[in-house]
This record gives C-alpha cells, structure tokens and sequence, in this order.
C-alpha cells in the first residue's frame, strides 16, 4: 500500500492577522462583492491584485505563510461571523 502524505495542521489566525483582514474588508470590500461584468474592463485583475496584497501584508506580520487559499477562506468565515 502507497505511503499517504501527511497533511499538517496550519496555525490558527493571529489576532493581528485577523485585524488586518477586517481592516482590508473594510476598505475594499464593495469592490472585492462587485460583478466583474459591472465593474469595467480589467476589474478581475484589479480584484486579483487586491487579493495579493491582501496575501502580502497577512505575511509581513510574522506569523508564518499563509496561501491565497487560507486567506480567501478566512475572509469568507469573517463574512459569516459578521452577517
């Protein structure tokens, strides 16, 4: 039988990892719920770019790595808490 890969566990959110993450949602979030059709042209990468900055200033505070998945994630799981 194949060896299965071992999955690890990530590390929860820092506090401040979160802040940052709310403070952006607060800032960008009618253009990140915007259609892409409604938005003009080159709104999808506008919305791409916001997600990567996203992505760097989550890492610039120390915690560890995190992937455009993890923060995508989490942003939605912070939209549930809030409605």
């Amino acid at each position: 039988m194949a060896e299965e890969a071992k999955r690890t566990k990530s590390k929860m959110f820092t506090s401040r990892e979160v802040d940052i993450i709310v403070d952006f949602m607060k800032e960008n979030a009618s253009t990140m719920r915007r259609s892409h059709a409604s938005a003009g042209p080159g709104a999808a990468q506008k919305v791409n770019q916001l997600w990567l900055s996203l992505v760097t200033s989550v890492n610039t505070c120390g915690s560890g790595p995190r992937t455009l998945k993890q923060v995508k994630e989490k942003w939605r799981n912070i939209e549930r808490m809030i409605i």
